[in-house]
């Protein structure tokens, strides 16, 4: 079978005078080899592309036989014939180039004879809790600061920070730490991609909008103080502005998520100078557009 055969286990035992790759024609002077294939060359027909597998005897390349798996005969013939047995060159992950004996690997292996299988990227366990440790402790560090303003607002120097919009201003903050933590778990997946895009959007945009508010509500107390009008802009009516700005926003993150399963979820990226391959959120030119405008609109 192709698995006995990649192991070299339960091997074909044949006849002296049987042959598998070829057909002996003797002449006065010397035998000559007829090759069933042109995938088996040389005097004596034992000459192919690196990575060959077999012979296997009674390979069904319709079900995939014992394996369950289809290998399509095709233009890159991974899959070659030889009398009654089957063989399969390049480690059956490649097209061979018999002129040059070379394989030329799908995406995802890699090596001389395409048997190298591309490890799948994901960040160190080191790395990975060095990040979360110091992410955590900024989440944390944000929760005591939000805490320490809303004991102390009543003081006079505090209101003048206005407590409200720098709480908002915090917790987007939080959110954007939220999701770099939930990115570096790969590899990734449509569910962390679709999260990770909702925290980054939202949070952007309550951090961005808070200090904005709180600064176009100064510019127009002082601009009214000159024509001696005053002018009162309570924290409800920013926070009006803040809520149609995230509405928004969520609006733009949801078609993401629609138009990023849409389009097939996660893709693998291979990357074959490291024989890895990194999964990553959606790169289709469809999705690349809206997050573009949801970066504009940022």
């Amino acid at each position: 079978s192709l698995s006995d055969a990649q192991r070299d286990e339960n091997r074909v035992t044949l006849l002296w005078y049987e042959s598998i790759g070829a057909r002996c024609m003797n002449s006065s002077l010397s035998p000559l080899c007829e090759c069933h294939s042109a995938y088996f060359v040389g005097a004596s027909c034992r000459e192919s592309c690196p990575g060959l597998i077999g012979p296997i005897a009674g390979y069904d390349a319709e079900d995939g036989g014992d394996e369950h798996m289809m290998l399509k005969i095709n233009a890159s013939l991974t899959l070659v014939e030889s009398a009654e047995f089957t063989f399969f060159v390049c480690s059956g992950h490649g097209e061979c180039d018999i002129e040059h004996k070379r394989c030329d690997c799908k995406q995802g292996f890699g090596g001389a004879d395409c048997g190298t299988q591309f490890a799948v990227f994901s960040y160190d366990t080191i790395l990975i809790v060095l990040w979360f440790v110091l992410f955590t402790i900024c989440v944390v560090v944000l929760v005591l600061s939000i805490v320490w303003v809303q004991i102390n607002k009543h003081y006079k120097t505090i209101r003048a920070l206005s407590p409200n919009m720098t709480t908002l201003f915090t917790i987007g903050l939080i959110l954007l730490c939220l999701g770099t933590i939930l990115y570096l778990f790969h590899p990734l997946n449509d569910g962390v991609c679709i999260v990770r895009n909702y925290l980054y959007g939202v949070g952007a945009i309550v951090t961005i909008m808070a200090p904005l508010c709180k600064t176009y509500r100064v510019a127009i107390i002082f601009a009214q103080a000159r024509n001696l009008r005053r002018i009162e802009i309570p924290d409800k009516q920013l926070l009006v502005y803040i809520i149609y700005a995230t509405i928004l926003e969520t609006l733009l993150c949801s078609v993401y998520a629609v138009f990023h399963q849409l389009e097939g979820g996660v893709q693998p990226l291979y990357w074959s100078e490291w024989s890895r391959v990194e999964y990553v959120c959606n790169q289709t030119p469809s999705v690349q557009y809206i997050s573009m405008a949801n970066y504009f609109y940022i």
